[in-house]
């Protein structure tokens, strides 16, 4: 990877010459510790000012759906990890599962039914996921605990102009807490449920005038709620090491520069899946039924690497093919070679074989904001990162021996991007100009062991993109406010295959040589786009705001690295589109006691990305054309200064227009099918009361509800790749010393103790279903001193 280290250093020298290696600053993320010592309504009624634009505004006053939470917002509702946005954000899954892997830390997000669940790097999100600016390209490891946070914004819908790259479906942006000049000290402690035990500790100060720095400490453990009876190990639990220091150098009046970096340790049993207790599931055999013997070969195989084995040259040999006449969905069979699950405990994961989740993952990165003249500043961010895990899971999660599947991935990424502002003529225009560049590269081995035969799939990747962007808000009057705005962007990726990767290993045929998939050697996929936007907003008076926008998003291509059956070559998909039209409005009263804001959008989504199986392989096709419809409604309300109300319900019809039928023909969607992992419907709504105690302080009790109505996992909305409509209800109760130096509160989540699950589907590599299950009702206590 020499290679990468030479473009980080060219781009080094091309960012600021001098500067060196102080341009640096990091990625990771830390909530919980805000910026300023505000809780409770004060902190969810108080004004954010976003950067959705690449420029300060108030929220409401910026005429795009964007839903801004603070850090102080984020602890008063008990959101401490990133996935727990998509809880109070419509029309969004933010979820933590890794659908074809055991990532134990996997980013899923969608948002308003755009977005991507694999974590192969031969794939892009859909969903942009930013960290004080830097683009954080993989879905891997990059569920954030939030601590250290100023804020955090949602952008919905297509963000093609200033953010770009593959943010066909929004963006969520990460702003952490800068050092400031204050001293200060804050420890924090929790515990509950499962063990949990986290500690928290964070140092800020001056070490000059103009000089402040940073250091905060993480360690955060909890048990796993998803015990195997046999080997006793508990998966999806929580054994992380984190640390981010951050520098600030307030160079002048004019120059500042911050500098971040961070680190995070990650030692882990993998995610909590099960046998999928709504899939009747067989194991079939070709010798002796004894569930004991199928361990070990030659006794026994998995019918699709059997009698439908997708790789002829591997088909067992004549005579050894099973006679069970059951189906996945039909356990009735006669024949003694049929074995359901049923008689080994669904719903558990009874895995004979280790799984784990191991990472170690770090990053810098450095923020120069130069203001030139009155009217003109310009900015560089420059980033690095480095990504390095390995995991594993049992595919059948059964004490047989039918699939284990393992992953090498590692990953560096360098960006660099700069921006240009100003303001011209009377400051009644308002621009930027920019460039952006990325480049990434490293390896992702996919091995899968069968009883029949192994297989090394994956390969070597190495991407990079370049682009240009421009956005200008012109003044047509005091109240009308034209924008509009355009992005070039060019990727280049390619996926190169080398000795051991993309061969199969016969296992009953010794005799037989491996068999090359994908033949060795370099394959490479460009793909270029402009993306324009446009958007006309009307100041009514000071409290609404109307706004109509056009915008346009794509994700590039790629390649399929998993074996893919019978295909020869490396075989590559096209990239995908999203044409969206919106309009909407924002209200706040003149007292700012009551906000409301709202959406509607429709939008032609193109030659969309899904997952469907060939032969035993997760693979995506351009599955063919979607409408996009729905709306989306954000209320806040202080009815009196003790009582907070707010409530959000976001609505989304996502259907298939048109199928491709070869899509259709291997799995893939029909026409009129809904797109997976996007609910119709959304909704969330809390409500706090604020009691003063006088000189011993203020309790706040929360309680919330979150709705999600029936999800597909699967693009051909098949009946048993799904979770049917569900209420979560979650409280808390918060008590904060008079002068804010002591914090307590007191956590239940789920409390009505629901079982649901995040994602299921039938694996046709197993032959199985297997389901990954949310975490059953659990209790914290957080304890916080300020000095």
């Amino acid at each position: 990877m020499n290679s990468i280290y030479c473009r980080f250093a060219t781009i080094l020298n091309l960012s600021f010459k001098g500067l060196g290696a102080g341009l640096l600053s990091v990625l990771f993320v830390f909530p919980g510790f805000a910026q300023e010592s505000q809780s409770g309504i004060d902190a969810l009624m108080d004004e954010i000012v976003v950067t959705a634009r690449k420029r300060e505004e108030n929220v409401q006053n910026t005429p795009i759906a964007v839903s801004a939470f603070s850090g102080e917002s984020l602890a008063a509702r008990g959101i401490d990890q990133l996935d727990r946005i998509g809880t109070i954000t419509p029309n969004m899954t933010f979820s933590n599962i890794n659908t074809n892997g055991g990532s134990n830390n996997n980013v899923s997000v969608y948002i308003r039914g755009v977005g991507q669940t694999d974590h192969v790097p031969t794939t892009d999100a859909g969903v942009g996921l930013y960290v004080d600016g830097n683009y954080l390209a993989r879905s891997v490891g990059s569920v954030l605990d939030l601590i250290d946070i100023e804020r955090v914004e949602v952008l919905r819908g297509p963000q093609g102009t200033l953010f770009g790259r593959n943010t066909i479906g929004g963006a969520v942006n990460i702003h952490t807490v800068k050092p400031h000049e204050e001293f200060e000290v804050k420890l924090r402690g929790k515990v509950g449920s499962d063990d949990r035990m986290d500690l928290t500790a964070k140092v800020n100060g001056a070490l000059a005038d103009n000089f402040f720095a940073s250091v905060t400490l993480a360690t955060l453990n909890q048990d796993g709620y998803v015990v195997n009876p046999i080997t006793g190990q508990d998966t999806n639990d929580d054994d992380t090491l984190a640390f981010r220091g951050a520098l600030r150098w307030l160079v002048n009046n004019d120059v500042e520069i911050n500098i971040t970096g961070d680190y995070s340790r990650d030692r882990e049993n993998g995610q909590g899946r099960v046998t999928d207790s709504d899939t009747n599931n067989l194991i079939t055999f070709t010798g002796p039924t004894s569930p004991t013997s199928i361990g070990s070969a030659p006794f026994g195989h998995n019918v699709f690497l059997g009698i439908n084995s997708p790789i002829p040259q591997f088909a067992l040999p004549p005579g050894r093919a099973t006679g069970c006449d059951a189906t996945f969905r039909n356990p009735a069979g006669t024949n003694a070679n049929c074995v359901n699950f049923d008689t080994i405990g669904i719903g558990q994961n009874t895995s004979g074989h280790p799984q784990f989740y191991d990472a170690d993952i770090y990053g810098i990165s450095g923020t120069i904001d130069w203001a030139i003249t009155d009217n003109m500043s310009i900015r560089s961010i420059t980033a690095y990162r480095n990504l390095d895990s390995n995991f594993s899971q049992d595919g059948d999660y059964s004490p047989f021996f039918l699939s284990y599947i393992r992953d090498e991935f590692k990953q560096e990424q360098i960006s660099q991007e700069l921006q240009l502002q100003g303001n011209s003529f009377g400051d009644r225009l308002k621009w930027i100009l920019g460039f952006y560049y990325f480049n990434e590269d490293g390896v992702n081995n996919n091995a899968v062991d069968f009883v029949s035969l192994d297989i090394e799939s994956g390969g070597y990747y190495d991407n990079e993109s370049k682009a240009g962007f421009a956005q200008a808000t012109y003044d047509i009057t005091e109240k009308l406010h034209l924008t509009a705005g355009i992005r070039y962007t060019k990727d280049n990726k390619e996926f190169i295959v080398v000795d051991g990767q993309q061969v199969v290993v016969p296992i009953f045929a010794p005799g037989q040589p491996t068999f090359q998939i994908i033949p060795l050697g370099t394959y490479k996929a460009n793909a270029d786009d402009w993306t324009p936007m446009v958007n006309l907003s009307y100041d009514w008076n000071d409290s609404l705001m109307t706004y109509a926008t056009y915008s346009e998003g794509f994700k590039g291509g790629g390649f399929q690295q998993r074996i893919a059956g019978e295909l020869p070559g490396a075989p590559s998909y096209d990239p995908e589109f999203v044409d969206s039209y919106e309009i909407g409005f924002k209200y706040s009263s003149p007292n700012d006691s009551f906000i409301l804001n709202a959406a509607a959008f429709y939008a032609d989504y193109t030659d969309i990305q899904l997952e469907v199986f060939r032969g035993i392989a997760p693979i995506l096709e351009n599955a063919g054309e979607a409408e996009v419809k729905g709306f989306e409604l954000e209320a806040r309300w202080v009815p009196v200064d003790t009582w907070f109300v707010e409530a959000a319900i976001g609505h989304l019809d996502a259907n298939i227009t048109k199928a491709d039928p070869a899509a259709t023909a291997i799995g893939g969607p029909a026409d009129g099918d809904r797109l997976p992992h996007v609910p119709r419907w959304t909704g969330s709504a809390s409500i706090i009361k604020e009691f003063g105690l006088g000189d011993m302080g203020t309790l706040t009790p929360r309680v919330d509800w979150t709705f999600r109505s029936k999800v597909f996992f699967g693009g051909n909305n098949a009946d048993h790749e799904t979770q049917k409509s569900y209420s979560l209800y979650n409280a808390n109760i918060a008590w904060n010393s008079a002068d804010e130096k002591y914090a307590l509160t007191f956590y239940v989540n789920n409390i009505g103790d629901l079982r649901y699950v995040h994602y299921n589907e039938l694996a046709n590599s197993a032959g199985v279903g297997s389901e990954v299950l949310a975490r059953d009702r659990e209790w914290y206590l957080t304890g916080e001193v300020r000095f």
